[in-house]
Protein backbone atom coordinates (compact mmCIF):
# COMPACT_ATOMS: atom_id res chain seq x y z
CA UNK A 1 0.00 0.00 0.00
CA UNK A 2 1.38 3.44 -1.22
CA UNK A 3 1.65 5.71 2.05
CA UNK A 4 1.96 9.45 1.53
CA UNK A 5 2.73 11.86 4.22
CA UNK A 6 3.09 16.07 3.65
CA UNK A 7 3.48 18.81 5.28
CA UNK A 8 2.44 22.62 4.81
CA UNK A 9 4.41 23.19 2.03
CA UNK A 10 5.24 20.01 -0.51
CA UNK A 11 4.34 16.61 -0.68
CA UNK A 12 6.84 13.97 0.04
CA UNK A 13 5.90 10.46 -1.70
CA UNK A 14 7.02 7.27 0.02
CA UNK A 15 5.97 4.01 1.32
CA UNK A 16 7.17 1.27 2.95
CA UNK A 17 6.57 -2.09 1.07
CA UNK A 18 6.66 -5.76 2.17
CA UNK A 19 8.17 -7.06 -0.43
CA UNK A 20 10.46 -6.57 -2.98
CA UNK A 21 8.34 -7.39 -6.10
CA UNK A 22 6.53 -4.65 -5.18
CA UNK A 23 8.78 -2.45 -7.27
CA UNK A 24 10.10 -3.41 -10.48
CA UNK A 25 13.43 -5.03 -11.07
CA UNK A 26 14.27 -2.76 -13.58
CA UNK A 27 13.74 0.26 -11.88
CA UNK A 28 15.82 -1.16 -8.44
CA UNK A 29 18.40 -2.02 -10.24
CA UNK A 30 18.48 1.44 -12.49
CA UNK A 31 18.59 3.22 -9.36
CA UNK A 32 21.10 1.17 -7.22
CA UNK A 33 23.60 1.31 -10.48
CA UNK A 34 25.60 -1.46 -8.41
CA UNK A 35 26.72 -5.21 -9.19
CA UNK A 36 27.36 -5.80 -5.51
CA UNK A 37 25.19 -8.97 -5.93
CA UNK A 38 23.32 -8.90 -2.70
CA UNK A 39 21.45 -5.43 -3.35
CA UNK A 40 20.12 -7.51 -6.33
CA UNK A 41 16.18 -7.55 -6.83
CA UNK A 42 16.73 -11.26 -7.45
CA UNK A 43 18.56 -11.67 -4.64
CA UNK A 44 16.39 -10.02 -2.30
CA UNK A 45 13.63 -12.03 -4.20
CA UNK A 46 14.68 -15.10 -3.54
CA UNK A 47 14.71 -14.45 -0.04
CA UNK A 48 11.09 -13.35 0.16
CA UNK A 49 9.57 -15.95 -2.47
CA UNK A 50 11.43 -18.96 -0.38
CA UNK A 51 10.10 -17.58 3.21
CA UNK A 52 13.73 -16.92 4.57
CA UNK A 53 12.66 -13.26 5.01
CA UNK A 54 9.14 -13.24 6.57
CA UNK A 55 7.30 -12.04 9.61
CA UNK A 56 7.14 -15.67 10.58
CA UNK A 57 11.13 -15.32 10.70
CA UNK A 58 12.09 -12.81 11.89
CA UNK A 59 12.67 -10.63 9.03
CA UNK A 60 9.93 -9.26 7.65
CA UNK A 61 10.88 -6.73 4.53
CA UNK A 62 10.02 -3.22 5.16
CA UNK A 63 11.86 -1.45 1.89
CA UNK A 64 11.63 2.53 2.17
CA UNK A 65 11.03 4.01 -1.46
CA UNK A 66 11.03 7.60 -2.18
CA UNK A 67 9.31 9.20 -5.08
CA UNK A 68 9.47 12.50 -7.06
CA UNK A 69 6.62 14.01 -8.33
CA UNK A 70 6.42 11.61 -11.98
CA UNK A 71 6.80 8.76 -9.14
CA UNK A 72 10.25 8.16 -10.62
CA UNK A 73 11.87 6.36 -8.26
CA UNK A 74 14.52 8.68 -6.44
CA UNK A 75 15.73 7.04 -3.51
CA UNK A 76 15.70 3.24 -1.86
CA UNK A 77 16.63 1.57 1.75
CA UNK A 78 16.48 -1.82 2.44
CA UNK A 79 15.17 -2.28 6.04
CA UNK A 80 13.82 -4.74 7.63
CA UNK A 81 11.52 -5.22 10.71
CA UNK A 82 13.47 -7.56 13.32
CA UNK A 83 11.79 -9.68 15.75
CA UNK A 84 15.61 -11.50 17.19
CA UNK A 85 18.86 -10.65 16.42
CA UNK A 86 19.83 -13.62 14.63
CA UNK A 87 21.69 -13.54 11.04
CA UNK A 88 23.20 -10.19 11.48
CA UNK A 89 26.93 -11.04 12.75
CA UNK A 90 26.83 -7.59 14.72
CA UNK A 91 26.12 -8.68 18.12
CA UNK A 92 23.21 -6.94 20.40
CA UNK A 93 22.29 -9.64 22.46
CA UNK A 94 23.56 -7.69 25.78
CA UNK A 95 21.90 -4.63 24.52
CA UNK A 96 18.43 -6.26 24.57
CA UNK A 97 19.01 -7.90 27.60
CA UNK A 98 19.82 -4.98 29.61
CA UNK A 99 16.79 -3.55 27.88
CA UNK A 100 14.16 -6.21 29.50
CA UNK A 101 15.70 -6.53 32.81
CA UNK A 102 14.73 -2.88 32.56
CA UNK A 103 10.90 -3.73 31.57
CA UNK A 104 11.60 -1.91 28.20
CA UNK A 105 11.07 -3.52 24.31
CA UNK A 106 14.26 -4.33 22.36
CA UNK A 107 12.00 -5.65 19.76
CA UNK A 108 10.75 -4.63 17.21
CA UNK A 109 13.75 -3.11 15.86
CA UNK A 110 14.34 -1.41 12.39
CA UNK A 111 17.66 -3.29 10.67
CA UNK A 112 19.53 -1.71 7.77
CA UNK A 113 20.65 -5.16 6.34
CA UNK A 114 21.23 -7.86 4.03
CA UNK A 115 19.63 -10.67 6.27
CA UNK A 116 22.70 -13.49 6.77
CA UNK A 117 25.42 -11.65 4.83
CA UNK A 118 28.23 -10.03 6.93
CA UNK A 119 29.55 -8.04 3.57
CA UNK A 120 30.31 -4.64 3.01
CA UNK A 121 28.18 -2.62 0.91
CA UNK A 122 25.92 -0.26 -0.21
CA UNK A 123 23.02 -0.55 2.09
CA UNK A 124 20.79 2.01 0.51
CA UNK A 125 20.75 4.05 -2.89
CA UNK A 126 20.12 7.94 -4.21
CA UNK A 127 19.71 9.73 -7.80
CA UNK A 128 20.71 13.01 -6.04
CA UNK A 129 22.21 14.74 -2.73
CA UNK A 130 18.80 16.05 -2.32
CA UNK A 131 16.75 12.49 -3.12
CA UNK A 132 19.25 10.97 0.00
CA UNK A 133 18.18 13.71 2.33
CA UNK A 134 14.76 12.86 1.96
CA UNK A 135 15.18 9.14 2.23
CA UNK A 136 16.86 10.30 5.88
CA UNK A 137 14.09 12.44 6.69
CA UNK A 138 11.34 10.19 5.94
CA UNK A 139 13.59 7.38 8.15
CA UNK A 140 13.54 9.53 10.85
CA UNK A 141 9.84 10.18 10.96
CA UNK A 142 8.73 7.09 10.82
CA UNK A 143 11.33 5.73 13.68
CA UNK A 144 9.81 8.58 16.16
CA UNK A 145 6.52 7.97 15.27
CA UNK A 146 6.72 3.88 15.01
CA UNK A 147 7.17 1.34 18.11
CA UNK A 148 10.62 0.42 17.14
CA UNK A 149 13.16 0.41 19.59
CA UNK A 150 16.01 1.87 17.67
CA UNK A 151 17.68 1.94 13.80
CA UNK A 152 20.59 -0.33 12.89
CA UNK A 153 22.47 -0.15 9.71
CA UNK A 154 24.71 -2.79 9.27
CA UNK A 155 28.53 -3.38 7.50
CA UNK A 156 27.39 -0.12 5.01
CA UNK A 157 30.11 0.80 2.72
CA UNK A 158 32.04 4.35 3.46
CA UNK A 159 29.89 6.19 0.71
CA UNK A 160 27.28 6.06 3.68
CA UNK A 161 28.98 7.72 6.13
CA UNK A 162 28.53 10.96 6.03
CA UNK A 163 24.83 10.69 5.46
CA UNK A 164 24.23 8.34 8.58
CA UNK A 165 26.54 9.87 10.86
CA UNK A 166 25.30 14.01 9.59
CA UNK A 167 21.96 14.04 7.95
CA UNK A 168 19.59 13.10 10.44
CA UNK A 169 19.36 13.76 14.30
CA UNK A 170 17.14 12.48 16.97
CA UNK A 171 14.63 15.14 17.51
CA UNK A 172 11.80 15.48 14.45
CA UNK A 173 8.74 17.38 15.50
CA UNK A 174 5.87 15.09 14.85
CA UNK A 175 3.76 18.05 13.45
CA UNK A 176 6.00 18.41 10.50
CA UNK A 177 4.03 15.17 9.03
CA UNK A 178 0.52 14.60 8.55
CA UNK A 179 -1.24 11.35 6.89
CA UNK A 180 -2.41 12.26 3.76
CA UNK A 181 -5.57 11.42 2.53
CA UNK A 182 -6.20 8.39 0.24
CA UNK A 183 -9.07 10.56 -1.45
CA UNK A 184 -6.61 12.97 -2.35
CA UNK A 185 -4.77 11.67 -5.39
CA UNK A 186 -4.58 15.21 -7.03
CA UNK A 187 -1.64 16.57 -4.33
CA UNK A 188 0.58 14.34 -6.64
CA UNK A 189 -0.77 16.41 -9.78
CA UNK A 190 0.75 19.64 -8.62
CA UNK A 191 3.09 21.71 -11.21
CA UNK A 192 6.40 19.66 -11.18
CA UNK A 193 8.73 22.75 -10.55
CA UNK A 194 6.48 24.14 -7.42
CA UNK A 195 6.76 20.60 -5.58
CA UNK A 196 10.39 20.20 -5.91
CA UNK A 197 10.78 24.00 -4.35
CA UNK A 198 8.43 22.92 -1.52
CA UNK A 199 9.87 19.97 -0.56
CA UNK A 200 13.13 21.22 -0.69
CA UNK A 201 12.10 24.37 1.73
CA UNK A 202 10.50 21.91 3.61
CA UNK A 203 13.30 19.85 4.15
CA UNK A 204 15.58 22.58 4.76
CA UNK A 205 12.97 24.33 7.45
CA UNK A 206 12.94 20.75 9.25
CA UNK A 207 16.42 19.93 9.38
CA UNK A 208 16.86 23.53 11.08
CA UNK A 209 14.32 22.26 13.68
CA UNK A 210 16.20 19.14 14.25
CA UNK A 211 19.68 21.02 14.54
CA UNK A 212 18.34 23.21 17.26
CA UNK A 213 18.27 20.24 19.65
CA UNK A 214 21.19 18.27 17.94
CA UNK A 215 22.61 14.92 19.23
CA UNK A 216 23.94 12.34 16.94
CA UNK A 217 21.55 10.33 14.81
CA UNK A 218 23.48 7.38 15.01
CA UNK A 219 26.45 5.95 16.15
CA UNK A 220 29.48 4.09 15.06
CA UNK A 221 30.18 0.93 16.26
CA UNK A 222 33.34 -1.10 14.74
CA UNK A 223 33.87 -4.87 13.90
CA UNK A 224 36.82 -6.81 12.40
CA UNK A 225 37.06 -9.12 9.45
CA UNK A 226 39.82 -10.30 7.45
CA UNK A 227 39.90 -9.88 3.82
CA UNK A 228 41.99 -10.99 1.14
CA UNK A 229 43.61 -8.46 -1.11
CA UNK A 230 44.81 -8.55 -4.83
CA UNK A 231 48.75 -7.23 -5.14
CA UNK A 232 48.31 -7.56 -8.94
CA UNK A 233 48.91 -10.86 -8.79
CA UNK A 234 49.34 -13.42 -11.81
CA UNK A 235 48.79 -16.78 -10.36
CA UNK A 236 48.82 -18.12 -6.71
CA UNK A 237 52.20 -19.23 -6.39
CA UNK A 238 52.74 -15.27 -7.00
CA UNK A 239 50.71 -14.47 -4.03
CA UNK A 240 52.62 -16.85 -2.38
CA UNK A 241 55.94 -15.42 -3.27
CA UNK A 242 54.90 -12.57 -0.90
CA UNK A 243 54.83 -14.76 2.51
CA UNK A 244 58.29 -14.98 4.28
CA UNK A 245 59.93 -18.50 3.60
CA UNK A 246 58.34 -20.61 6.33
CA UNK A 247 55.05 -19.62 5.99
CA UNK A 248 55.20 -19.79 2.72
CA UNK A 249 55.88 -23.68 3.05
CA UNK A 250 52.76 -24.11 5.46
CA UNK A 251 50.66 -23.56 2.64
CA UNK A 252 52.11 -25.40 0.42
CA UNK A 253 52.08 -28.46 2.79
CA UNK A 254 48.34 -27.86 3.92
CA UNK A 255 47.53 -27.87 0.18
CA UNK A 256 49.37 -31.27 -0.51
CA UNK A 257 47.54 -32.57 1.90
CA UNK A 258 44.30 -32.73 0.24
CA UNK A 259 45.46 -34.14 -2.67
CA UNK A 260 46.85 -37.34 -0.26
CA UNK A 261 42.56 -37.47 0.40
CA UNK A 262 42.56 -38.82 -3.11
CA UNK A 263 39.71 -35.93 -3.93
CA UNK A 264 39.19 -34.11 -7.06
CA UNK A 265 38.06 -30.72 -6.50
CA UNK A 266 36.21 -28.49 -8.94
CA UNK A 267 35.31 -24.86 -9.81
CA UNK A 268 32.21 -24.20 -11.76
CA UNK A 269 30.59 -21.10 -12.49
CA UNK A 270 26.77 -20.01 -11.51
CA UNK A 271 26.17 -20.41 -15.24
CA UNK A 272 26.92 -23.61 -15.47
CA UNK A 273 24.87 -24.90 -12.43
CA UNK A 274 21.74 -26.88 -13.10
CA UNK A 275 19.01 -27.90 -10.33
CA UNK A 276 20.63 -30.98 -9.24
CA UNK A 277 23.70 -28.99 -8.09
CA UNK A 278 22.43 -26.65 -6.05
CA UNK A 279 20.06 -29.65 -4.58
CA UNK A 280 23.27 -31.00 -3.68
CA UNK A 281 24.59 -28.32 -2.30
CA UNK A 282 21.90 -27.75 0.04
CA UNK A 283 22.05 -31.05 1.31
CA UNK A 284 25.56 -30.33 2.29
CA UNK A 285 24.91 -26.94 4.13
CA UNK A 286 21.57 -28.56 5.62
CA UNK A 287 24.01 -31.41 7.89
CA UNK A 288 26.61 -29.21 8.62
CA UNK A 289 24.38 -26.91 10.15
CA UNK A 290 22.55 -29.08 11.69
CA UNK A 291 26.08 -30.82 12.51
CA UNK A 292 26.94 -27.47 14.44
CA UNK A 293 23.97 -25.64 15.68
CA UNK A 294 21.43 -28.58 15.68
CA UNK A 295 18.91 -26.79 13.25
CA UNK A 296 18.62 -26.64 9.33
CA UNK A 297 20.36 -23.39 8.71
CA UNK A 298 18.26 -19.91 7.45
CA UNK A 299 18.36 -20.93 3.92
CA UNK A 300 16.25 -23.71 2.39
CA UNK A 301 16.82 -25.78 -0.73
CA UNK A 302 14.26 -23.45 -2.98
CA UNK A 303 16.01 -20.07 -1.55
CA UNK A 304 19.39 -21.85 -3.26
CA UNK A 305 17.54 -22.54 -6.63
CA UNK A 306 16.32 -19.21 -6.75
CA UNK A 307 19.52 -17.63 -6.15
CA UNK A 308 21.44 -19.51 -8.79
CA UNK A 309 18.37 -18.89 -11.55
CA UNK A 310 18.53 -15.00 -10.32
CA UNK A 311 22.32 -14.61 -10.42
CA UNK A 312 23.99 -17.05 -12.44
CA UNK A 313 26.61 -14.75 -13.51
CA UNK A 314 27.42 -14.04 -9.88
CA UNK A 315 27.59 -17.06 -8.43
CA UNK A 316 30.44 -19.87 -8.08
CA UNK A 317 30.28 -23.38 -6.57
CA UNK A 318 33.63 -25.08 -5.24
CA UNK A 319 33.07 -28.86 -5.12
CA UNK A 320 34.89 -31.58 -3.69
CA UNK A 321 34.82 -35.31 -5.11
CA UNK A 322 35.94 -38.69 -3.72
CA UNK A 323 38.29 -40.08 -6.21
CA UNK A 324 37.35 -43.85 -6.75
CA UNK A 325 40.26 -45.77 -8.52
CA UNK A 326 38.48 -46.11 -11.52
CA UNK A 327 38.31 -42.33 -11.30
CA UNK A 328 34.66 -42.74 -11.22
CA UNK A 329 34.29 -39.84 -9.16
CA UNK A 330 31.88 -37.87 -11.72
CA UNK A 331 29.23 -39.45 -11.28
CA UNK A 332 29.29 -39.05 -7.70
CA UNK A 333 27.70 -36.33 -5.32
CA UNK A 334 29.90 -33.84 -3.62
CA UNK A 335 31.17 -34.56 -0.08
CA UNK A 336 32.40 -31.02 0.38
CA UNK A 337 31.03 -27.56 -1.71
CA UNK A 338 31.68 -24.07 -0.99
CA UNK A 339 29.32 -21.00 -2.62
CA UNK A 340 30.40 -17.97 -3.73
CA UNK A 341 29.52 -14.73 -4.93
CA UNK A 342 31.52 -11.89 -6.57
CA UNK A 343 30.79 -8.39 -8.67
CA UNK A 344 33.18 -6.83 -10.87
CA UNK A 345 35.60 -6.11 -7.83
CA UNK A 346 35.14 -8.42 -4.81
CA UNK A 347 34.58 -12.04 -4.05
CA UNK A 348 32.78 -13.20 -1.52
CA UNK A 349 32.82 -16.71 0.51
CA UNK A 350 29.38 -17.19 1.63
CA UNK A 351 28.28 -20.66 2.53
CA UNK A 352 30.07 -24.26 3.17
CA UNK A 353 28.98 -27.89 3.24
CA UNK A 354 30.71 -31.13 4.15
CA UNK A 355 29.63 -35.06 4.70
CA UNK A 356 33.70 -35.55 5.71
CA UNK A 357 35.66 -33.91 7.46
CA UNK A 358 39.15 -33.95 5.72
CA UNK A 359 42.46 -32.60 6.79
CA UNK A 360 42.77 -29.14 4.87
CA UNK A 361 39.46 -29.52 2.95
CA UNK A 362 37.74 -26.83 4.44
CA UNK A 363 40.72 -24.43 3.88
CA UNK A 364 41.02 -25.33 0.02
CA UNK A 365 37.70 -24.88 -0.90
CA UNK A 366 36.73 -21.86 0.94
CA UNK A 367 40.01 -19.69 1.01
CA UNK A 368 42.85 -21.26 -1.39
CA UNK A 369 40.08 -21.87 -4.70
CA UNK A 370 38.31 -18.62 -4.30
CA UNK A 371 41.83 -16.50 -4.51
CA UNK A 372 42.70 -18.33 -7.33
CA UNK A 373 39.65 -17.76 -8.55
CA UNK A 374 39.77 -14.00 -7.76
CA UNK A 375 43.22 -13.76 -9.61
CA UNK A 376 42.16 -15.41 -12.63
CA UNK A 377 39.44 -12.89 -12.93
CA UNK A 378 41.25 -9.80 -11.97
CA UNK A 379 38.89 -9.31 -8.28
CA UNK A 380 40.62 -6.84 -6.11
CA UNK A 381 39.61 -8.46 -2.85
CA UNK A 382 38.35 -11.55 -1.27
CA UNK A 383 36.03 -11.65 1.46
CA UNK A 384 35.73 -14.66 3.05
CA UNK A 385 32.88 -14.08 5.55
CA UNK A 386 32.77 -13.14 9.14
CA UNK A 387 35.56 -14.08 12.38
CA UNK A 388 38.35 -16.61 11.90
CA UNK A 389 41.33 -15.71 12.79
CA UNK A 390 43.17 -18.89 11.18
CA UNK A 391 42.24 -17.08 7.70
CA UNK A 392 45.38 -14.64 9.26
CA UNK A 393 48.00 -16.99 8.65
CA UNK A 394 46.81 -17.54 5.36
CA UNK A 395 46.71 -14.04 3.85
CA UNK A 396 43.99 -12.65 4.81
CA UNK A 397 44.63 -9.14 6.66
CA UNK A 398 42.51 -7.93 9.74
CA UNK A 399 40.33 -4.28 8.34
CA UNK A 400 37.76 -2.71 10.05
CA UNK A 401 34.40 -2.93 9.38
CA UNK A 402 31.69 -0.30 10.47
CA UNK A 403 27.85 -0.49 11.84
CA UNK A 404 25.27 2.47 12.89
CA UNK A 405 22.87 2.11 15.50
CA UNK A 406 20.35 5.08 16.74
CA UNK A 407 18.68 4.10 19.73
CA UNK A 408 15.25 5.83 20.49
CA UNK A 409 15.53 5.54 24.72
CA UNK A 410 18.07 8.50 25.62
CA UNK A 411 19.67 7.12 28.69
CA UNK A 412 20.39 3.60 26.75
CA UNK A 413 21.90 5.48 24.24
CA UNK A 414 24.19 7.50 26.24
CA UNK A 415 25.42 4.23 28.00
CA UNK A 416 26.05 2.38 24.56
CA UNK A 417 27.61 5.83 23.25
CA UNK A 418 30.48 4.99 26.07
CA UNK A 419 30.22 1.11 25.31
CA UNK A 420 31.17 2.15 21.32
CA UNK A 421 33.98 4.02 22.53
CA UNK A 422 35.43 1.70 24.73
CA UNK A 423 34.99 -0.96 22.29
CA UNK A 424 36.26 0.97 19.46
CA UNK A 425 39.44 1.03 21.56
CA UNK A 426 39.80 -2.21 22.06
CA UNK A 427 38.68 -3.09 18.35
CA UNK A 428 41.38 -1.01 16.94
CA UNK A 429 44.40 -2.60 19.00
CA UNK A 430 43.18 -5.99 18.32
CA UNK A 431 43.29 -4.95 14.18
CA UNK A 432 46.42 -3.87 14.79
CA UNK A 433 48.20 -6.22 17.06
CA UNK A 434 46.66 -9.14 14.71
CA UNK A 435 48.39 -7.66 11.52
CA UNK A 436 51.59 -9.27 13.34
CA UNK A 437 50.61 -12.60 12.93
CA UNK A 438 50.60 -11.96 8.81
CA UNK A 439 52.63 -14.23 7.13
CA UNK A 440 53.95 -11.48 4.47
CA UNK A 441 57.66 -10.41 4.74
CA UNK A 442 58.44 -7.46 6.23
CA UNK A 443 58.45 -5.42 3.11
CA UNK A 444 55.04 -5.85 2.11
CA UNK A 445 52.76 -2.70 1.94
CA UNK A 446 49.33 -3.69 3.48
CA UNK A 447 46.21 -1.85 2.89
CA UNK A 448 45.30 0.12 5.56
CA UNK A 449 43.11 -1.04 8.21
CA UNK A 450 40.31 1.58 7.46
CA UNK A 451 40.20 1.27 3.89
CA UNK A 452 36.78 -0.11 3.39
CA UNK A 453 35.16 2.56 5.75
CA UNK A 454 37.35 5.49 5.42
CA UNK A 455 37.58 6.93 8.96
CA UNK A 456 39.52 9.79 8.27
CA UNK A 457 37.81 11.08 5.28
Amino acid sequence: MRIMRMNKEAVMPYEFITRISQVSAQEWGDLWQSDYPFIQHGFLSALEDSHATCAESGWQPHHLLIRNAQQQLTAAMVLFIKSHSYGEYVFDWSWADAYQQHGIHYYPKLVNAIPFTPATGPRFAASSTQSEAELLHVLQAHLQESDFSGFHSLFPSSQHNKALTHAGYTSLPHSSFTQAPGSQPNALEQDSQSFEQGRKQSLKQSLKQQRATQQGFVQQRLGCQFHWFNNDYTHFDDFLASFASRKRKNIKKERAKVLEHNVRITTTQGTALQAKDWAEFYDLYKRTYLKRSGHNGYLNAECFALMGQALPEQTLLVRAYAQDADESSRSQSPIAAALYFYDSHTLYGRYWGAIAELDGLHFECCYYRGIEFAIEQGLQRFDPGAQGEHKIARGFTPILTQSYHYLRHREFSHAITHFLNEEAQHINAYCQDARKSLPFKEDSVLQKPDCLINLHD
